[in-house]
C-alpha cells in the first residue's frame, strides 16, 4: 500500500512540474507554442551598472525592484533603461512586447500619448552606441490624472532574436501639452513597471546526468565500489543568465517506486549571474541501496514563476518551471547483443555503434562480418549512434526488434536496458533512385549526375540516368543529399533532399524535374507554307556546342528536347543556310515557327511564238550538282522551292512536231533573292514546217495523186478515142452546126483489137 502510494505522490509532483495553467490576469494570457512571457522590471540599481562601457543605474532585469523612484518633466516624460545583466543567451521574440508604466499629472487631467522603442545594443561606451531598432509601439492615447496609474503600450507581432552579449534598450516616452507636467513612477514592488516579452526562450534543464566519485560520468555504479557515492548534476540555461534561476531541486525514485529524495535542493556548483549554463549539483550515498534502476526528477525555477506567484499573487507557477529526467544504475551491467542489418534485411559490416548517456559514449563497438556486437551495458535509457561509411544510420524512424519478439519493437533512437537482451536494428541504409524528368514529365536519360552525400563527400564521377530516367545508388545511408544534373553539357537541375529507408520502403525515390523542355520546329517557307527536308541545327549561345538537330517531315516538323537556356537556332536546305536566329531563350515546352528564306520560282517554258509548252523537263542545277526537277503542265509551268544564290536552270523539250523528232534545251542562269518568275523561250520551236517530213511528205502525196488522176485522164482519153482517119480540116465556119437538143450521131466501130466482154459488175479494169 505504501508503495502505491509513493507512485501516485510522485505522478502528481511530476504533473505539477509539468502542468501549464492558465490563470488570467495581469501578466498572463494565452500562449503560442512555446512562447512564454517573460517580465523585465526597470528600476533604478544602487550602484552603477555596465552595458560595455556604459555606466548607468537605470537598469531592467527578472529582479523586482525595492527602491521607488519618479521622473517628472513638463511636456515630456523621456526615459532609457538598459537590459543587465547582458544576455547571456539567445533570446527570441515571437510576439509582443508591452511597456506598463506608471504615471499621473499634476493640477488638472490632461491627454497623453505614450510611446516605445526597443533596441538591441551590441556596443556602448560614452556617447557612441551600436544599436539597431527591433520594435515600435504606440503611440497610446490616454487621459492621465492626479492618481498613479497603471499604461501601457504595445509594440506587436515582434519576430527578432536578440544574440548573446547584447544589451536590450527600453526608450519610453509620455508626452502631452505643452502646459502639462508628467511623472513616470517605477522601481519598487508598489510601482512595478515592467516590460513584457512574448519569448522563446527562457530557462530550460537542459541535461541530468550522474558521475562517480572520480566525476566521469557514468550510468552505472558498482555495489562492491568502496566510494559508493552518486553525484547528480543537472545543466540549467537561461538566456537572462544564473542570477534568473530562484531554486532548483531533485526528487530520486527508487527501482520499487519509493521515494529517495523529495524536492531536495541542490547547489549551484559552477556558474555566474550572468553565464548561460548554470550547474548545479546533489550527491547521495549508495551504501545499503538495492540494485537496479533510480530515476531523478529535476524541477527548477525562475524569477518569473517566483514573482507570479508572490509578487502577483497567484499562488500558483503558471507556465513558468524547466523540468529534467535523468537515470543511474546500482548493479552489474547487462549484456546486449545488436544485430545492425540495412532496410533490405542484410548485414551492415564494419558499423561503429554507440550507445550515449548525457552526452557521453558509455559503451561502443564494431560491427563484424555478420553485423553482430556484443557489449555489456548497464541499464538505463541510451541514445543510439550506428556510424557507417562516415554517417549515423540511426534516425527517429529506425525500427528496433527486441529479443527476436516482431511484437515487442521501438522506433527511434532511444533504447531502454533494463536487462540482458538482443536488439536487431534496421539501420537507415537502402537504394536510392533517382529518377529524372523534363518539364513535361517525361522520363530524361542520358544525362550525368553529381551527387554530394550525407557524409559530406561529392561524386568526382557522375552517375548516368538510363533511358527510363533513373540513376541508382545502391546499399547507401540515409541523410541529406545534393545532386547536381547536367544534360547536354549544360546543368538542369540542382535540388536537395532526404533519403530514408525502412523495411516497408528499402528503396527511396527522388523525382527531379529538369529544365529540359520538348521543342517543336516548324519550318515555313517565304509564302508560309511548311517545308520538308529542312535541316534544323540548336546550339548553345555561350559555348556553341550544338544540343540537338533533325530534318523536318513532310509536315514541315521536328522535334527537340533542348536545356534551358539562350540557343542559337540555324535552319539550312539544300546545303544553304535559310535562317539564322541567336539569343533564343526556352523556358518552357513550345512550338517555334522558323519563317526560312524560302522562296518560289516559276518556270514557265514558251514556244517561239510565245505559247505554253508542257511536259518540258526543267532541271534546277547549283554548283553543278541538280538540286530540284519536274514536268511542265498543261499550262506550260513548273515551280521550285529554292534558297537565295544562284542558279542553272535546264530545260530540255523532247516531243515530235509534224512527223519530226524534237529534242531541244535551253540553259538559263538565275539569281535568286525572293519569289522569282523564270520565262524560258524554246526559240527553234517549233521549225519551219517545210522542212519537216509530213510537209515533204505531203506534197510527195499531192504530186502522186495528182500525178495519178493525170495517167487516169490519159488513159480513159486514149479507151474512148476512134481509129484513126483521115482528117479533112473545114474552116471554121464550115462547121456542123449542132443544136442543143439534137442528137449526136456517130458513124463508129470499135477498134480490131476490142473484144467485148459480157457484164460482170467488176469495176474499172484492172491495169
Amino acid at each position: 500500500m505504501k508503495k502505491i502510494i509513493t507512485v501516485t505522490m510522485v505522478a502528481l509532483l511530476l504533473a505539477g512540474m509539468f502542468a501549464v495553467h492558465g490563470a488570467g490576469g495581469e501578466g498572463t494570457r494565452a500562449y503560442g507554442s512555446g512562447v512564454k512571457q517573460m517580465v523585465c522590471y526597470v528600476h533604478n540599481a544602487t550602484e552603477a551598472q555596465y552595458i560595455f562601457d556604459y555606466s548607468t543605474t537605470h537598469v531592467a532585469n527578472t529582479t523586482l525592484g525595492s527602491r521607488a523612484t519618479s521622473a517628472g518633466d513638463v511636456q515630456a516624460v523621456r526615459l532609457d533603461w538598459y537590459l543587465s545583466p547582458q544576455l547571456a543567451g539567445p533570446f527570441t521574440m515571437n510576439g509582443d512586447i508591452t511597456f506598463n508604466i506608471f504615471a499621473n499629472t499634476t493640477g488638472v487631467s490632461a491627454n497623453a500619448n505614450i510611446n516605445l522603442e526597443v533596441y538591441e545594443v551590441t556596443y556602448k561606451s560614452g556617447t557612441q552606441t551600436t544599436e539597431s531598432l527591433v520594435a515600435t509601439g504606440g503611440p497610446e492615447s490616454y487621459t492621465l490624472t492626479t492618481s498613479i496609474d497603471s499604461y501601457s503600450v504595445t509594440a506587436v507581432d515582434v519576430h527578432h532574436t536578440f544574440q548573446a552579449g547584447s544589451s536590450i534598450r527600453i526608450h519610453v516616452e509620455v508626452q502631452g501639452g505643452a502646459s502639462s507636467y508628467f511623472t513616470a513612477w517605477y522601481g519598487d514592488a508598489t510601482y512595478d513597471s515592467r516590460v513584457v516579452f512574448d519569448s522563446m526562450d527562457y530557462l530550460r534543464v537542459a541535461d541530468v546526468y550522474t558521475l562517480d566519485y572520480a566525476n566521469n560520468p557514468t550510468l552505472s555504479f558498482d555495489p562492491s565500489s568502496q566510494q559508493k557515492v552518486v553525484k547528480i548534476r543537472a545543466n540549467l540555461t537561461d538566456p537572462f543568465g544564473g542570477y534568473d534561476i530562484r531554486w532548483v531541486m531533485v526528487t530520486v525514485v527508487r527501482p520499487d517506486g519509493s521515494l529517495l529524495l523529495d524536492n531536495a535542493t541542490m547547489d549551484l556548483l559552477d556558474g555566474t549571474p550572468s553565464t548561460y549554463n548554470n550547474i548545479y549539483g546533489k550527491t547521495i550515498n549508495y551504501n545499503d541501496l538495492p540494485v537496479g534502476t533510480y530515476t531523478t526528477f529535476v524541477y527548477a525555477m525562475d524569477n518569473n514563476g517566483y514573482n507570479y506567484y508572490n509578487h502577483m499573487q497567484k499562488y500558483e507557477y503558471g507556465p513558468y518551471g524547466a523540468t529534467g529526467t535523468g537515470y543511474f544504475n546500482i548493479g552489474l551491467p547487462n549484456m546486449l547483443d545488436i544485430t545492425l542489418v540495412n532496410a533490405f534485411d542484410e548485414p551492415l559490416s564494419g558499423a561503429e555503434i554507440e550507445l550515449i548517456y548525457s552526452g557521453e559514449v558509455l559503451a561502443s563497438g564494431i560491427t563484424d562480418e555478420n553485423g553482430n556486437l556484443s557489449i555489456g551495458v548497464y541499464s538505463g535509457t541510451y541514445t543510439l549512434k550506428a556510424i557507417w561509411n562516415g554517417t549515423d544510420i540511426i534516425w527517429e524512424d529506425t525500427l528496433m526488434v527486441i529479443n527476436g519478439d516482431s511484437n515487442n519493437t521501438v522506433e527511434g533512437k532511444r533504447l531502454t536496458v533494463i536487462s540482458d537482451m538482443q536488439v536487431k536494428i534496421y539501420g537507415n541504409v537502402g537504394d536510392l533512385n533517382i529518377h529524372l524528368v523534363d518539364a513535361d514529365g517525361n522520363a530524361l536519360g542520358n544525362a550525368n549526375i553529381y551527387i554530394s552525400y550525407p557524409n559530406g563527400t561529392s561524386s568526382i564521377n557522375p552517375i548516368r540516368s538510363g533511358l527510363t530516367g533513373n540513376a541508382r545508388l545502391y546499399r547507401v545511408p540515409g541523410g541529406h543529399y545534393s545532386a547536381s544534373v547536367f544534360w547536354k553539357g549544360v546543368p538542369v537541375a540542382s535540388v536537395t533532399f532526404t533519403a530514408s529507408f525502412n523495411t516497408t520502403a528499402p528503396t527511396f525515390t527522388e523525382e527531379v524535374s529538369c529544365t529540359v523542355y520538348n521543342i517543336v520546329m516548324v519550318a515555313e517557307d517565304h509564302s508560309g507554307d511548311t517545308v520538308s527536308f529542312v535541316s534544323i541545327v540548336a546550339r548553345n549561345t555561350d559555348t556553341g556546342n550544338v544540343e540537338d538537330f533533325g530534318v523536318t517531315d513532310s509536315a514541315g516538323k521536328v522535334s527537340f528536347r533542348l536545356p534551358g537556356g539562350k540557343k542559337l537556332i540555324q535552319a539550312y536546305w539544300h546545303d544553304v543556310k535559310v535562317y539564322e536566329t541567336l539569343n533564343v531563350e526556352f523556358s518552357s515546352s513550345r512550338q517555334m515557327t522558323l519563317d526560312c528564306s524560302i522562296y518560289r520560282m516559276t518556270v514557265s517554258t514558251v514556244s517561239s511564238s510565245d505559247k505554253p509548252l508542257s511536259d518540258v523537263s526543267v532541271v534546277l542545277e547549283k554548283d553543278g550538282e541538280t538540286i530540284d526537277y519536274g514536268m511542265t503542265g498543261e499550262a506550260g509551268a513548273v515551280f521550285f522551292r529554292v534558297a537565295p544564290g544562284d542558279y542553272t536552270l535546264r530545260g530540255r523539250l523532247i516531243t515530235t512536231y509534224m512527223m519530226q523528232a524534237i529534242d531541244t534545251e535551253q540553259t538559263q542562269n538565275i539569281t535568286v533573292s525572293g519569289d522569282t518568275p523564270v520565262k524560258m523561250t524554246f526559240s527553234d520551236y517549233p521549225p519551219s514546217a517545210i522542212t519537216t517530213p509530213l510537209a515533204l511528205f505531203s506534197i510527195a502525196l499531192i504530186l502522186v495523186i495528182v500525178g495519178s488522176l493525170a495517167a487516169m485522164i490519159y488513159m480513159k482519153k486514149k479507151w474512148q478515142a476512134p481509129p484513126e482517119t483521115e482528117v479533112t480540116e473545114v474552116e471554121t465556119s464550115e462547121a456542123l452546126e449542132v443544136r442543143e437538143d439534137a442528137p449526136i450521131q456517130q458513124d463508129y466501130s470499135p477498134p480490131e483489137y476490142y473484144q467485148p466482154q459480157e457484164q460482170n459488175n467488176q469495176g474499172p479494169p484492172k491495169f
